[in-house]
Order: C-alpha cells, then structure tokens, then sequence
C-alpha cells in the first residue's frame, strides 16, 4: 500500500492541458480511454498535452511545491538517511530520482512523459490511475528500487500475460502498480477480483465497451463547448450501481441493502452528473465550466430566483467586484420547500437516518432565517476599486435592491456608533457620512443615497458622484445568480498582507479572474476564467 501511495503521488503531478483546437466530428480522445470501461462512474484526464509556456502559468503548478521539497531532501546526509524508517529512505531514493542533473526536469527524470496523457477512473468504485511514460526502463527500476528499500512482506512481484507488477494486500483490497512500455498503472482493488481485474487494468484483456469508443466525451465536449483540455466526469447514478455490484467489484454489503436502492435513486435524480472542463485554455488566459446536472423542475425553481441587478464592472476597472441577483425570500422558500419533501417522505435507509434529524433542525432554524426588516431584498453590489494597506483607505461603493430598503437602512444606521441620528429620504439626494471619526486618512469621504427600492454607499474621493451613479446604474439585460471579478494583480500588488503567500505563489501568473454562478438548461454552471500576467 505504501509503494502505491509514494507512485499515485508523483503520478498525480502530471500537468494540465492547454489548447483552442475544437474538437472534430471523428476526434474520439486519447488511445488511454480505450482502457476505461463505458460504463465507468468517474473519469478525469488529460486529454491533449500542453504546451510548456501555458503549463508554467497553471494555478497549481507543481514546480512551486516539488523543486524545494527536492532541494530540502538533497541536505539529508547519508548517516541521518540510514536511521530512518524504510516508506522515508524509499521517498527519499524517489526524490534523488526526481532532482537528476537538472531538477527542473524532475517529472521527466522520474522516466514519465513530458505533458504526457494520464487518467484517473473507476473499474466499479475502484480507482485506477494510468500516467504516460517516456522511459519505462528508468521509471521501473527507481520503483523496483523503492520496493527493495520498503523491504514489506506483504507486497510481492508478479506477472500477468507478461507485464510484471507489484502488488500488495490487507484488509481484503489490494494496491497495484506496474510499468509498461507506455505508462505506469496503479490501482486499488478488491483483493477476491485479482485473477479477472489485473489482466484488464493491465491492458492484457481489451475491454468489449470502453468510453473512447462510446463517443461519450465527445459528446460530452460537444454539448459544454468545451476544448479537448483536461476534463472530469462523475455520474452518480453509475455510482450507485457500482456500489451496489455483487460480483468480484463489490464492496460492502452495506450499499445492497435493498431499503437503500430508492433512496440512492432518489438523490442521484437531483444531481445525476457533475461535469468540469475548459472551454478555453490558451496563452492568453482559461475559462473553466464546473456544471452540477439537475433535473428539469429544481433547473426551473433555481432559475427562478434570479433577479435583475447592474452588471459588474470588469476587472480593468475595478480591483474587486461581487454581485448576487437573487430573490433572497424565493430562495428560502425554496430551500424549505427542498427541506420538507424529504422530512415528508424520510430515506429508509438506516445508513441515511441521521438526515432525518438534520433536516427536522435545518427546517426549524429557517423558519426565521431573515428578519422582517430584511425581508424583500433582491440583490447586492459590493464593488472595490481601489485599496490601500498604508495609509488605510481605499474607494468603492455598494449597491443593495430590495422592497423594504427604507426600513432595513434606517435600522441599520440606529445600530452603527455615531449614525444613530442620520435621518435620509427617499430621494436619492446623497448625504454626507461623519467618517472622520474613523481615523483613517485614506478615506476621504463617503455618501449614502436613497430611493424607494435601492440603496447606495460609496467611499473615496468621488463618493459622491459615485452614490449617484450606483443608484441609477441600469440593470444588466441578464444577471447570473452571482458573478465575482477580480484583479489579482492589482489586488496583491496593493493589499498583499491579505492573501497568505502559499496563495499568491499560486496565483502570481492570472491577472484578472472572472468567475460566475448560474443556471443554464438543466444544469447549474460555475464559469470561472481568467488571464494571465503578461
């Protein structure tokens, strides 16, 4: 099991794609999902390589992490190595594989293809992890290397139509990995299936239905728009029969319970598929889909809450801008309504009865969820143009629409110190708020206005030409459910001590992110794209 968590990790490092090229009506995916069963629940992979410039700007890039990970193990002396438990001495063998002459190239010295293909799927529930090699010798003989120094009783060498590969066994699983002459394979597997699964996983048994075959991706890619890149499938309903198999894939008997089946069912119609990939993925920036399927009626009462608000402003003309254009007493409404189908018919199962108490308490605390004051609202606008960390200050406005926002403001201002005695109309007139009392001499004022169903605060130099502009901003001839903008670069160029440093190593290449949640067909979408610093 060790030697399979120490191989899944460097495996897991691949890299992510980068490319434009639309997908053609022949195009059927990479020879690798030939090896991944039509029916699989789950799948996740690359399915064209990238380009070296793009990897390099990837959120997530792994050379942040490994290159000092591999400078630090390089400073472990040999004596200290010799006391050390055997997973440490094999990770640190791995580690002396990975820094090579050139550390930079580490993925490469490992014997794995540069950009190469990999995919994650399920053979039932059971994961297998497929990476594209380019030099099989090397990367064999740094695990056989490893293997030794593990010195486990439990795992052994084997061979399977002629492939050999490690495999390990406890507690009725069994952990695989082997090299072929075109990728490394790792799998965890129930240990009764061996002598049926390890010739498929292998690659020594074709399968007689596989996805690349099926046209499914394709489909798939077609239908999200989205770009042969790196993308993941999990279907719930393939799932519950996965987990309900009686055959060598079984798992616990725990999901056959029959009592289970309808409630299983019942929670995969509500989301039957989870689908993510790009729709862009390029030099000049990425644009990503994560999509939760649902079904036609819960598409429509989500869709229904949406409202109408001002777009927000695109990230070159504000540091930092998020909006909500929903129904906030609709959503309720319909979460409860959610909340009370299944306290009206509860899960049987006896694995899910705990939701009965949950939603009996779920149910109780939104019955007074908002208060009366705040009733009505129908969306908010928190816009941030500009921010400084010394002196503090910065300049901005916020937007809030709603029925009762004459009320809801003037109780909000009895219960801020030093404006309990503002008093506003109506009437879109900005008033002049006392911030000196703050002792920040980075805000140079500050302006609330109001109207019948909108309310208005803007900070900063402008603040009160802003207040007027946000109360009469148009709406947008459509509103997400949400959007969020934002300039990364300026954000940490201004405002630095806000983001730990571990995240803005990870995002030092985007420039600008825009990121939205909606309803589209049946589906609830979360876009999120961006650019990268030039």
């Amino acid at each position: 099991m060790r030697l399979l968590v120490v191989a899944a990790l460097v495996a897991a490092c691949s890299h992510p794609s980068s490319t434009t090229a639309p997908t053609s009506g022949s195009w059927k995916g990479p020879d690798s999902l030939a090896h991944v069963p039509a029916d699989t629940p789950y799948v996740f992979a690359l399915l064209e390589p990238p380009s070296e410039a793009v990897r390099k700007k990837m959120p997530g890039n792994m050379d942040v992490i490994v290159l000092p990970a591999l400078k630090e193990a390089a400073s472990v002396p040999l004596d200290k190595r010799l006391g050390l438990e055997p997973p440490k001495r094999a990770l640190l063998g791995i580690m002396d594989a990975m820094r090579g002459t050139d550390p930079t190239l580490w993925w490469e010295n490992l014997g794995f293809a540069k950009n190469g293909h990999w995919v994650l799927y399920g053979l039932g529930v059971w994961p297998v992890l497929r990476v594209e090699v380019g030099d099989a010798n090397k990367l064999r003989a740094i695990l056989a290397e490893a293997a030794k120094t593990l010195a486990m009783p439990e795992l052994q060498e084997k061979e399977a139509n002629g492939v050999a590969y490690w495999v390990a066994s406890k507690f009725g699983m069994s952990a695989i990995v082997a090299v072929t002459d075109h990728e490394v394979v790792a799998a965890v597997l129930p240990s009764q299936s061996l002598a049926t699964t390890v010739p498929i996983v292998l690659g020594g048994k074709p399968l007689e239905h596989n996805l690349r075959d099926s046209g499914e991706v394709a489909d798939l890619m077609a239908r999200y728009h989205f770009v042969p890149a790196t993308i993941g499938v999990l279907d719930t309903r393939r799932v519950i029969a996965a987990l309900e198999r009686r055959d060598d894939l079984a798992t616990t008997s725990v999901f056959t319970a029959p009592a289970c089946h309808a409630d299983y069912e019942r929670m995969a119609a509500a989301v039957p598929r989870i689908v993510i990939g790009y729709r862009q993925l390029d030099a000049l920036g990425f644009m990503a889909t994560l999509a939760f399927e649902t079904s036609p009626e819960v598409a429509k009462q989500l869709a229904s809450l949406r409202t109408a608000m001002p777009a927000a402003p695109e990230p070159a003309h504000a540091m930092l801008s998020f909006v909500v254009a929903a129904d906030v007493d609709a959503g309720v409404a319909v979460l409860r309504g959610w909340l009370q189908g299944i306290a009206d018919r509860p899960f049987q199962c006896e694995q899910l009865a705990i939701a009965k108490m949950i939603v009996g308490g779920a149910l109780e605390e939104t019955k007074n969820l908002i208060p009366a004051e705040l009733k009505g609202l129908h969306g908010g606008e928190l816009v941030v143009e500009d921010a400084n960390e010394s002196p503090p200050g910065g300049a901005g406005y916020m937007l809030v629409a709603g029925d009762q926002i004459a009320i809801a403001l003037g109780q909000a201002l009895q219960k801020v110190p030093g404006l309990g005695g503002l008093s506003i109309a109506p009437d879109g007139q900005p008033l002049e708020l006392p911030i000196g009392m703050l002792g920040m001499p980075g805000l140079a004022s500050a302006h609330l206005a109001m109207h019948t169903s909108r309310a208005a605060l803007a900070i900063g130099p402008r603040s009160k030409t802003e207040v007027t502009a946000a109360l009469a901003a148009p709406n947008a001839p459509r509103s997400p459910l949400a959007t969020f903008n934002w300039d990364i670069a300026k954000f940490m160029r201004q405002v630095p001590s806000l983001m730990k440093e571990d995240n803005r190593n990870n995002l030092a290449s985007i420039a600008t992110m825009t990121s939205t949640l909606d309803v589209r067909d049946d589906a609830i979408a979360v876009d999120i794209g961006g650019t990268w610093v030039k």
